[in-house]
């Protein structure tokens, strides 16, 4: 890329390319926290080493085989140990507080820093205590950190260098850990060199000294030896039991630096798809004008849910339940504009809103949309082009073709940098208790969604039952572990596989054998062409559906116009009529004024005939010529009168004429105004029977009066969206699914081409593999599996090799908590990015101090809006969407790009105080007349503890007071897994967590704990030091901590704290006025 133009100024693809540059040298200083100790954990000890004690490798007996059930025998699989040797462990608080001593700050300022441990170098070894070749991994924080020392930040260079200190530890540590005995040469030079008595062993294993020697030289190389608390000697061993075939150098289990630093210098050194040109568009390259506003404009939002922007698909959600209007809006907008106006598209979701319900009917018409591109083949092997991928895995050979385009494009991608909101929708989209499926036929692989579900539980889930899936519609990836557990359950299944298409109930047929059985007994496989027949039924269906309402929204349409029409027309009649009754007066006044003016011309007339017929005869003339010379004057004298009264009378004839023609226009316009009037009555006469059978079949999703004029009405009762019309969409869907079953049963050799798939799935295809065949591969995976997930962390080991734009659609789950850098390497792979999220929820978390970053951008000559600690994924997705409102956030009007606005979540007063503070009333209560499910607790309200514990923001009272009301709700039968108990500060998060022990069930921990969960109950633990005033500013500098913790409450919010000085802080304020009025009492 060109990095600047012909003037010296930088382009703006160069400037583009500066703050992802920044971006990534910020993530030099985020590094990963190593595992805390656990020496008594089977398979993944973990232990602090000090000289003295023995090395694991040295004591450790090797892990038991593991029972390998995959496949139609089970048999032992050996493993071995690997060891993560962490170098010089330091407290990452030690590096914050450099920076902050470095980066000077508001010394009263809150700041709430991540505990923890990092280290200074890492490095892998074996079971038997050697280093893995190329494992050594230098801390790029501590490394920068050392920069702020020597040259110091004054030094314009001081950030730059990291690769080449890598570089150096790697040599370093190859050198020390070199063979202690090279190849030689025999003796008398005859002997090859590569006989094997002459071959030492690879590298020493690694005893006390060495290591000793090695935490030396890790923090000599990163710049930090004698830096008072970054410089440790400690060292932290973990280890785990990896399959003997799996322990390859190149399996390295934990990484030390950010997972995003390779991505983002991939990104930086490469060309760019338009979703990433757009996602970084400045502030200033958004013209105000192109925006909409859709609380100033309402029509927008009418015709953007218009029928005929309607998906044909919909998730399997009960029929009576429909969108509401902003989110089949949001919906709608997707599908139009991603991909041809626009490539990036936010859509603000604050809490209880039905974020993952919109995304579901997103994913539901992706998959409609690919089946009617396959539906178009006669044969389902039509959908695949000559082009065939191979590669070697081992000894193995692989291909695989690649699709047509018309079937590619509809991949999704789920991700998002909070691992708890991928893993929730990701696991929710497969259950069955999430469909209507009152018939019980609902099954795209139903058992083997099933398997995989079970098979990637967490420890917590496997507490409870297993839950039953109906479809395979999502994958949850990413990491290695993820993928690998997905890999088995989904190609092996469960138990000895058969070839009967009914195996036992026990066993859970995998993919492998399913496709293996269709291929020898045809007569198993779902008809390709009855599903197809099938398939284009159900989209007839729905046509026929749509066509309806397009025609009874073309009379509705029509019925507005025409009674437009209508009033238009009859107020034009009564102004012809007006203007006909005041020309009728100005005739008669014209009339009358020339009737006078002709009688003057008359009596002039007559004057002058009668003076000329007493003209002197020839011989008066000749004998009196005074006579004669008198006669003239007066001729003279009566012509000029005459011509005056005829001058004057002209333009009153003329105005008459004038009039009358006036007259008869008018008239005539009148009479067609009636004929008008009369057709347009006939119309609508005729219309409104019409539009009241439309009425009555479509019912409560006509848009009625209230629907054009009342917001709320409008958005609770989505336009043409009735029972008959998505229960079609949702069979559509079903019947896409069932194609897409078809498909796979009927391609021939298809088993070969998805085997290669799941090795770059996998991660088992060679790294060098061409980016083309991982497209391909990736490709077909989405074919069967319509959405895959990933934390933003793995997505660039997991989709290594992919290119720009090799993505269908990118989908990021709670994009508000997201710092920009973390989806750069995402949306760099995909076509369509739908970010949904909300900036009045918790920002990101950003380790590196503000002040820190600002210096940094300065030297990249990157501007403030760059900056993660001020921005988000969100902010700069919804600042590039077109539709949407301006929210005064504090002294800043942030625009949130088509937001939803159905709040179904929370009770009165919570549902009100998110509302003012956060939303400016943009929210809609859907849940106002909701019953009390909880009739017998208490009403939210703010239990009032005096602080009186200086010098810690835990405030023990509050956690007595805390203790006594979860008694009191026990007592009442409330479920401790109903109930939240949470607090802006640290140190009050861990005496909440330690609640517990003896609350089972409890969700207990800072705010950030409690994004993305929600409870009947939530305790809102304040504390606060009342020596140190700061804190409380930062917790109420914005309206997003308020926001989170208070919109977690179903029906009740107890806030325990000191009133008196907490409520004089903004948000806080609202929140104890809105209390206090809710309690009845006087605030």
């Amino acid at each position: 890329m060109t990095a600047s133009g012909g003037n010296g100024t930088r382009r703006p693809e160069a400037r583009q390319v500066d703050v992802v540059e920044f971006w990534r040298l910020l993530e030099l200083f985020s590094p990963q926290q190593v595992k805390n100790p656990d020496p008594g954990h089977a398979d993944r000890p973990v232990v602090d080493w000090s000289p003295g004690r023995p090395l694991p490798w040295d004591v450790m007996a090797p892990p038991q085989p593991i029972r390998d059930k995959t496949g139609d025998k089970a048999k032992d699989k050996a493993r071995d140990w690997q060891h993560v040797i962490y170098l010089g462990v330091y407290d990452l608080e030690a590096v914050y507080e450099h920076l902050h001593r470095v980066f000077p700050h508001d010394e009263d300022a809150h700041d709430e820093r991540p505990g923890g441990t990092s280290a200074c170098a890492m490095l892998l070894v074996d079971a038997d205590g050697r280093m893995v070749e190329d494992s050594a991994v230098l801390s790029s924080a501590l490394w920068g950190l050392g920069r702020t020392v020597d040259p110091g930040v004054a030094d314009p260079r001081w950030s730059t260098g990291f690769d080449e200190a890598q570089d150096r530890l790697a040599a370093e540590f190859t050198e020390r850990l070199a063979p202690t005995r090279q190849r030689v040469e025999g003796a008398t030079g005859s002997q090859p060199a590569t006989d094997p008595a002459t071959e030492a062993p690879d590298r020493p294993r690694i005893d006390a000294g060495l290591l000793t020697d090695l935490v030396e030289l890790a923090t000599k190389v990163a710049g930090v030896a004698g830096l008072e608390g970054v410089a440790t000697a400690r060292v932290r061993i973990a280890s785990r039991a990896v399959l003997r075939d799996a322990a390859a150098p190149e399996q390295l289990p934990d990484f030390l630096n950010s997972f995003l630093l390779d991505d983002l210098y991939t990104v930086a050194t490469s060309e760019w798809a338009p979703a990433l040109r757009q996602y970084l568009t400045p502030a200033g390259g958004v013209p105000e004008s192109d925006r909409v506003d859709i609380r100033q404009r309402p029509e927008e939002v009418i015709a953007g849910t218009r029928v005929e922007r309607l998906p044909v698909g919909r998730w399997l959600s009960r029929p009576d339940m429909h969108l509401a209007t902003s989110q089949q809006f949001a919906v709608n907008e997707a599908f139009a504009s991603l991909g041809s106006t626009a490539t990036v598209m936010g859509v603000n979701g604050p809490p209880g809103t039905g974020k993952t319900t919109m995304l579901r009917d997103v994913l539901a018409g992706n998959v409609v949309r690919r089946a009617e591109a396959l539906a178009a083949f006669g044969a389902p092997a039509e959908a695949f082009t000559a082009t065939t991928h191979e590669w070697k895995v081992g000894d193995h050979s692989r291909r695989i073709r690649a699709l047509r385009d018309e079937v590619t494009g509809f991949e999704m991608l789920l991700a998002s940098s909070n691992n708890a909101a991928v893993q929730n929708v990701s696991d929710e989209l497969p259950r069955r208790q999430e469909i209507h499926d009152p018939d019980g036929v609902a099954d795209y692989f139903a058992d083997l969604a099933s398997e995989i579900a079970d098979r990637q539980r967490t420890k917590e889930q496997k507490k409870l039952p297993p839950v039953a899936a109906w479809g395979l519609l999502a994958a949850r990836l990413g990491k290695s572990a993820n993928r690998g557990s997905f890999f088995s359950a989904f190609w092996f299944g469960k138990g000895p596989q058969t070839s009967s298409s009914q195996p036992p109930g026990d066993v859970v047929l995998g993919f492998q054998q399913r496709l293996k059985n269709w291929e020898s007994t045809p007569a198993d496989r779902p008809s390709w062409r009855e599903r197809r027949e099938a398939f284009a039924k159900a989209r007839r269906d729905v046509g026929v559906l749509l066509k309806q309402r397009s025609e009874a929204q073309d009379r509705f349409d029509r019925s507005r116009q025409t009674r437009l029409d209508l009033a238009a027309t009859d107020d034009r009649i009564s102004q012809l009529d007006a203007e006909l009754r005041s020309t009728a007066d100005q005739v008669d006044f014209a009339g009358e004024t020339l009737r006078r003016l002709e009688s003057v011309v008359g009596e002039r007339s007559v004057r002058y005939v009668r003076h000329k017929e007493n003209e002197p005869g020839w011989l008066e003339k000749l004998f009196s010529r005074g006579t004669t010379r008198e006669w003239r004057r007066m001729l003279v004298s009566l012509e000029a009168d005459l011509a005056e009264a005829e001058s004057a009378a002209a333009p009153a004839r003329r105005i008459l004429d004038d009039l009358a023609a006036s007259a008869a226009r008018i008239t005539g316009e009148r009479d067609t105004g009636l004929r008008t009037r009369s057709r347009l009555r006939s119309d609508l006469d005729a219309l409104d029977r019409a539009v009241r059978e439309d009425a009555a079949t479509v019912g409560s999703a006509y848009p009625t009066a209230e629907w054009l004029q009342d917001d709320e009405w409008r958005e609770l009762h989505t336009a043409w969206l009735d029972r008959s019309l998505d229960e079609a969409r949702s069979k559509a869907f079903l019947a896409a699914l069932r194609l897409h079953e078809a498909f796979w049963a009927n391609v021939p050799n298809i088993r070969r081409d998805l085997q290669a798939s799941l090795d770059v799935v996998s991660g088992a295809a060679p790294r060098t593999l061409a980016p083309e065949a991982r497209r391909a591969a990736w490709q077909l995976l989405f074919l069967v599996v319509p959405l895959v997930s990933t934390t933003f962390a793995s997505v660039g080991r997991m989709l290594h090799g992919l290119g720009p734009g090799a993505l269908g659609w990118l989908l990021i789950d709670e994009a508000g908590q997201a710092t920009p850098q973390a989806a750069v390497g995402a949306i760099w792979r995909a076509k369509r990015v739908l970010a949904v999220g909300d900036p009045m929820q918790l920002t990101p978390v950003v380790t590196v101090p503000r002040r820190a970053q600002q210096d940094i951008a300065a030297a990249f000559s990157v501007d403030d809006e760059w900056i993660p600690s001020m921005t988000s994924v969100q902010r700069l997705a919804d600042r590039v969407g077109r539709y949407g409102t301006t929210l005064k956030n504090g002294a800043d009007p942030l625009w949130v790009s088509a937001p939803l606005r159905v709040h179904r979540r929370c009770d009165a007063p919570m549902f009100g105080i998110c509302n003012s503070i956060a939303y400016e009333g943009l929210m809609i209560d859907g849940v106002r007349n909701r019953p009390d499910p909880r009739p017998t607790l208490p009403r939210s309200q703010w239990l009032d503890v005096r602080a009186a514990d200086e010098g810690n923001h835990l405030q023990r009272a509050e956690i007595r007071r805390l203790r006594t009301a979860l008694a009191h709700l026990a007592h009442k039968g409330v479920q401790m897994a109903d109930v939240i108990a949470v607090s802006p500060f640290r140190a009050v998060a861990t005496a909440l967590e330690g609640l517990q022990e003896d609350h089972r069930g409890l969700v207990a921990g800072t705010v950030h704990t409690a994004q993305g969960k929600e409870a009947d109950v939530v305790f809102f633990v304040l504390g606060g030091d009342p020596l140190r005033p700061g804190a409380k500013r930062w917790a109420s500098s914005a309206p997003n901590l308020v926001n989170v913790a208070v919109s977690r409450a179903r029906h009740r919010l107890y806030i325990i704290g000191d009133r008196s000085a907490w409520r004089s802080h903004p948000f806080f304020d609202v929140l104890e006025r809105a209390l206090a009025e809710h309690e009845g009492r006087t605030s």
